[in-house]
């Protein structure tokens, strides 16, 4: 599997957990992934979601892959606001008027950011997908998204985005799942 994200929790702001998130997901043919292992949905064998210790002796491995994504770090993160899909705005307790919607649409106001981001409010593509925890059931939230060729020399499905989750109340939980359009 390619690595697609790798996350130092110790570097990341407003987070008191420790060690390190590595996001792998499967980019073959043969089997093909996407469909045949149904990369999109989170839990799907085609991808390796992972939180690890970094106390421990670290190890290095050579993939076993055609094309090796290069390799770019982060060098900071810049705070920016970020707002829910308006299809969380009834969950939410929150109503606006059409009209006013269709403002923010038009003024991009108060709308979810699209591209590759630390936290913040999901950008979904189709409909509402948080994924649940599979032992507490509890709704997981957004950890890190991916926009396909943002960052990432990828594309999931046709310029799909890409959501990497983690349960709020059991961080070993985490899920990667992406749709488009």
């Amino acid at each position: 599997m390619q690595l697609f994200l790798q996350l130092n929790l110790n570097d990341l702001p407003e987070n008191q957990d420790k060690g390190l998130i590595q996001l792998f997901y499967c980019t073959t043919d043969k089997p093909h992934c996407e469909s045949d292992l149904e990369a999109f949905f989170p839990f799907s064998k085609a991808v390796c979601c992972r939180k690890i210790d970094i106390t421990e002796e670290s190890s290095q491995i050579e993939p076993d892959l055609q094309e090796v994504f290069s390799e770019k770090v982060i060098v900071g993160w810049n705070p920016v606001d970020d707002y829910p899909h308006f299809e969380e705005y009834e969950q939410l307790g929150i109503e606006i008027d059409d009209d006013i919607y269709e403002l923010m649409e038009e003024k991009e106001i108060g709308l979810p950011i699209e591209k590759d981001k630390l936290f913040g409010w999901p950008y979904w593509v189709q409909s509402v997908e948080y994924p649940f925890d599979r032992k507490t059931e509890t709704q997981m939230e957004l950890l890190f998204q991916l926009d396909s060729e943002d960052n990432l020399p990828y594309m999931f499905g046709d310029a799909g985005i890409g959501h990497l989750t983690q349960s709020p109340d059991n961080k070993d939980e985490l899920g990667f799942g992406w749709a488009c359009s």
